[in-house]
């Protein structure tokens, strides 16, 4: 592990409050700073921070299985991630905040077995990062009303899941590769509730020469309901895919696609999704809609 001359190290808790007029401000004591100048902030119990900006640290913020409040601040030019940690059985909020130029993924958050950690973001800007979003294990997401822009690897994975998911209005532009992913939903049999995922109201373009995928949802636990609509997508591969082993059933509703060339499929759905499939406007691609429906073991 990197070692840093400088760093704030926090065995208990952490609250940073800045306003909006004098926010607190965490940088590089260089004349001409660069990414990495400093450690970051690491927290083993609750961190708050609200009004606060870390520039060109080594980590950004880092929690250890803590409970994180990040509202109203910034992350600035991170020499890795953004914000990052673990966060069994723990709740992670980001409202109203930046990431911006960070070499590694911009937020990124694991769980474990049983996970009943919870993430919810709204309202902030993801900009000009290397990596996107990875969340593995999560419990209930909520993310809503962000803005993901001039990333590299703007990646938007859900991996793993142990609640519902909601992903919301939010604009995915011009990042040279991405896509919204949100895959294997933990089916545990003395766990008989089902979840629901739902994918609405948000944009997705890739903009001149770039490379992104549309949205993917897949292999979700028995009795999952997934409801994607109102989507606007604009790339050259595949718009929509789902793809399911629980004959689980996926609605398709509303949703407007158009290839930035003649390539991918506008709505790809396979293996054992049952899908209802209406209203949707599919332009320039290679194929409008493809479904294949698999029985092979006789239980569909």
């Amino acid at each position: 592990e990197q070692k840093y001359d400088s760093e704030l190290l926090v065995e208990g808790s952490i609250s940073v409050l800045g306003t909006e007029a004098e926010p607190a401000i965490f940088t590089s004591s260089e004349t001409a700073p660069s990414r990495g100048d400093w450690g970051g902030i690491r927290h083993k119990q609750d961190g708050v921070f609200e009004y606060a900006v870390l520039e060109y640290s080594g980590y950004g913020v880092y929690s250890y299985d803590a409970n994180l409040t990040f509202k109203n601040s910034k992350v600035n030019y991170s020499g890795s991630y953004g914000l990052r940690g673990n966060f069994q059985n723990r709740t992670i909020l980001i409202e109203g905040s930046e990431i911006t130029g960070t070499q590694r993924n911009a937020i990124e958050f694991r769980g474990q077995w049983k996970n009943s950690g919870s993430f919810t973001m709204r309202g902030s800007k993801i900009k000009n990062n290397n990596g996107g979003i990875y969340f593995q294990e999560p419990s209930e997401v909520l993310f809503e009303d962000n803005e993901i822009a001039n990333n590299s690897n703007a990646y938007f994975n859900l991996d793993q899941l142990w609640g519902n998911v909601t992903v919301k209005n939010n604009i995915f532009s011009n990042n040279k590769n991405g896509s919204l992913s949100i895959q294997s939903g933990y089916n545990d049999e003395n766990d008989p509730q089902s979840l629901s995922v739902l994918v609405e109201g948000n944009s997705i373009a890739e903009g001149s020469s770039n490379y992104t995928n549309g949205i993917s949802v897949g292999s979700m636990k028995k009795g999952t309901e997934i409801l994607i609509k109102n989507n606007v997508i604009n790339n050259r591969y595949d718009g929509i895919q789902v793809y399911d082993s629980y004959n689980n059933d996926a609605k398709i509703l509303g949703n407007t696609i158009k290839g930035t060339q003649q390539s991918g499929t506008g709505i790809y759905v396979y293996s054992k999704t049952k899908a209802t499939i209406e209203n949707n406007t599919i332009e320039n691609k290679q194929d409008g809609i493809r479904v294949n429906y698999s029985d092979a073991n006789g239980d569909g």
